[in-house]
């Protein structure tokens, strides 16, 4: 084997290690299929390899003619409450800021904050991560990839409803025969 041979593989192999090491910004679970009225809970999770941060912040995105924002809460691996800044919700489908951090480093993996969400209207709905850009948003030590989940809001269909009631009435005429 010659030596640029070797540098070649040497070098293949670096960037294979450096793809497979993705810091990476999640929601669990990644599709829910739901009924209007009903809610469901997303945990938004990190796992940043074995790349040491202090921390970050992101906002997140949804259709508010779909979902509607019930509450949200930090989670336990969401580090020093000191770090946690409590994000604005006063926009519909939009919750900017939310912080969370840690001295000296966050877990390699964990879960950050809950979002609970009701289902308002059918159709389905991505509910979207980015990191929040300004003088104290995103993440200072690298660039995570978001993985964003969906939401679709299935109502039960009418003709149901109108079996139902049609064999209620076939019941009802075939006792008073």
């Amino acid at each position: 084997m010659t030596r640029i041979t070797k540098i070649f593989i040497a070098l293949a192999l670096f960037g294979a290690t450096a793809v497979a090491q993705a810091q990476i910004v999640f929601l669990t679970p990644s599709d829910s299929m739901i009924e209007p009225g009903d809610m469901v809970t997303l945990d938004v999770m990190y796992d940043f390899e074995d790349v040491p941060t202090v921390g970050g912040s992101l906002d997140a995105f949804w259709d508010p003619a779909i979902l509607q924002l019930v509450s949200w809460e930090f989670g336990p691996d969401s580090g020093d409450p000191i770090f946690n800044v409590v994000p604005d919700d006063s926009t519909a489908g939009i919750l900017f800021q939310f912080g969370f951090g840690n001295f000296p480093a966050l877990p390699n993996t964990g879960t950050a904050f809950s979002m609970t969400f009701m289902a308002v209207g059918a159709g389905t709905s991505t509910v979207s991560l980015l990191e929040t850009t300004g003088p104290f948003g995103g993440f200072p030590e690298f660039d995570p990839s978001f993985v964003d989940a969906t939401v679709t809001v299935v109502p039960v269909p009418a003709a149901i409803w109108l079996m139902f009631g049609g064999l209620a009435s076939l019941i009802g005429f075939g006792r008073r025969a």
